[in-house]
């Protein structure tokens, strides 16, 4: 969100995710004072990503003015979940839908080490938010370094918690402590959860350097330096 004071000017969502009894964006919106989405991101259509696009976007976007942003090779021949698909079938009836990034802030899904390569470093020289692809999972080599070439090391990273597959792995994210200044998960692998969800809202600042994180729910500060 770009906020000025206590008031929101513009609110990105990217994917989404709910349970059957329970989504927390309305929390975040409520307590942002705001009942608008501006821009929707759709990383990839997997289940953990596309829960609820059609309720969300409907409710805080009802005159489907938003601006959104898909993979270009998302289709409806991909063998979507049924979430997946309601959340394409609406996008495509209500959005002319295109993709673009913004290297600032960078959001990759569940990156594959066969897709790095086409990441261009010079890209990644501004980056003062990463979301760490696929749960901090261990299977990229070379994405890191690729931040490291062109000098970050005052990120914020992000990562969700994949407790099945032990995910975040330690080590990755001992990785990106090396370019970032503080890293969250939305659970502690290591611990039951209190409640059904995390979230981790990151503030930037216009006109300021500094950044403000904060944690709910099961959430956690992992590192900070």
């Amino acid at each position: 969100m770009i906020c000025d004071g206590g008031q929101a000017l513009f609110t990105v969502l990217t994917d989404c995710y709910g349970t059957k009894d329970y989504n927390h964006i309305h929390h975040v919106m409520q307590m942002a004072h705001t009942n608008r989405i501006d821009a929707f991101i759709w990383t990839h259509p997997d289940k953990d990503h596309s829960v609820d696009i059609p309720a969300i976007l409907g409710k805080y976007d009802p005159g489907s003015k938003a601006q959104v942003f898909l993979p270009s090779a998302l289709n409806r021949h991909m063998g979507l979940s049924e979430d997946a698909q309601m959340g394409l079938d609406y996008v495509m009836k209500h959005y002319n839908s295109n993709t673009r990034y913004d290297a600032n802030y960078v959001f990759c899904g569940d990156l594959s080490e066969q897709n790095v390569k086409f990441i261009d470093p010079d890209l990644l020289e501004n980056a003062v938010f990463i979301k760490i692809p696929h749960h901090g999972t261990d299977r990229l080599k070379t994405f890191v370094p690729k931040f490291i070439s062109k000098g970050v090391k005052d990120a914020v990273s992000v990562t969700t918690v994949f407790k099945k597959q032990g995910l975040p792995k330690e080590s990755v994210l001992n990785e990106y402590a090396s370019i970032s200044k503080g890293i969250y998960c939305t659970s502690d692998i290591n611990k039951s959860p209190n409640v059904t969800y995390g979230c981790v809202a990151a503030r930037f600042y216009a006109y300021e350097t500094n950044s403000v994180i904060e944690t709910d729910g099961n959430a956690y500060c992992h590192y900070h330096v």
